[in-house]
């Protein structure tokens, strides 16, 4: 996925009619706000990737569980386990897993920290809403995203939101080589108790997987 994140020029008119609509805020502040009152949230979504050359498309369940700055996200046969200091990447066909340090203070891809598919975007960009939209039978309202730096990986989102519940329910990335990136939420379970052990991948629990230590 991350070689679907590359670099193009950036779209000079979408950039130009981009601002930073007070109506889009307020909304967005909505959202972080009903976000950042959760305890926790177990979240089941879908990801549709699709790329213009050659052209392709493939699709992927997920479910990202998070707890404060813990995560542990299940995807594309995977694991990843987060307990906001050291990251465990566990790959159980190879039997292998890849143990990281987290930097905080470090800028991190979509796929690094995948806390991002549901965060609020309110800084570093330019917000617009454009307006109400109908997703599978739900009524959904629409907020365009557009990076003020101009040297990331994608030119615009769009965030399609539940206003009656103050939640994303779709996030769709437009990478800037002409492929796409669309999650969208299926199940949202909020506040159901999770141990901080959860977000630690257990060595003692897989004697038989090599442990890469990448922190050294």
């Amino acid at each position: 996925m991350k070689n679907l994140l590359l670099i193009l020029i950036v779209s000079l008119p979408i950039l130009t009619n981009a601002q930073y609509d007070p109506a889009a805020r307020t909304l967005l502040d909505k959202v972080s706000k009903n976000t950042k009152s959760w305890k926790t949230a177990k979240i089941e979504f879908n990801v549709l990737i699709t790329t213009a050359e050659p052209k392709t498309e493939e699709n992927h369940k997920g479910t990202l569980w998070q707890k404060q700055d813990k995560y542990k996200l299940a995807l594309m046969g995977s694991e990843t386990y987060c307990n906001g200091k050291k990251k465990w990447v566990y790959m159980p066909e190879v039997e292998e897993v890849n143990l990281y340090n987290v930097d905080k203070n470090k800028s991190e891809s979509l796929l690094d920290n995948p806390q991002q598919i549901f965060a609020i975007y309110t800084k570093g960009f330019k917000y617009q809403l454009i307006g109400d939209v109908n997703e599978a039978g739900k009524a959904l309202t629409e907020v365009e995203l557009i990076p003020e730096n101009r040297n990331v990986e994608y030119f615009k989102i769009k965030v399609l939101i539940d206003k009656a519940s103050n939640r994303i329910e779709q996030i769709k990335y437009f990478s800037k080589d002409g492929s796409r990136i669309t999650i969208s939420v299926i199940k949202y379970i909020i506040d159901q108790a999770y141990p901080d052990d959860f977000f630690i991948f257990d060595t003692n629990k897989h004697k038989d997987v090599i442990l890469i230590d990448m922190t050294e």
